[in-house]
């Protein structure tokens, strides 16, 4: 895997879903139920955020970490143009920055990804 979140996936298109970080649920929320309770918006071929989204992911400094199960409160899912599909699911950790999930493998991000991805969706 390349050392990039979004691997070696040429983006054709993206869904990025954000839950609002503050929502109190009585579990962890999956990928699949974060995509159902929040705010989705979808990037179609042709979409010139596709290019800045890549530019996020490329350009998110992660670390490999042990991060504890993941309450998805943020899910970026790309269909790659080989016709694969990558998710990336993540949540805050309190002021010290976002652990995400990208092919069972856990990452440690700066505070600031979540902030990145937001402003790209509006």
């Amino acid at each position: 895997m390349s050392d990039t979140l979004r691997g070696h996936c040429a983006i054709a298109s993206a869904k990025i879903a954000l839950v609002d970080e503050a929502l109190m649920t009585r579990a962890a929320l999956s990928p699949e139920r974060a995509e159902e309770m929040g705010k989705v918006t979808e990037l179609r071929s042709g979409d010139p955020r596709l290019t800045k989204l890549a530019a996020v992911l490329d350009g998110a400094s992660a670390t490999l970490s042990d991060a504890p199960s993941i309450d998805a409160r943020l899910v970026i899912r790309l269909a790659c143009q080989d016709g694969k599909e990558r998710v990336i699911a993540g949540s805050m950790s309190g002021d010290t920055g976002m652990f995400v999930t990208v092919g069972g493998k856990a990452y440690k991000l700066p505070t600031t990804f979540r902030k990145d991805v937001e402003a790209l969706v509006g």
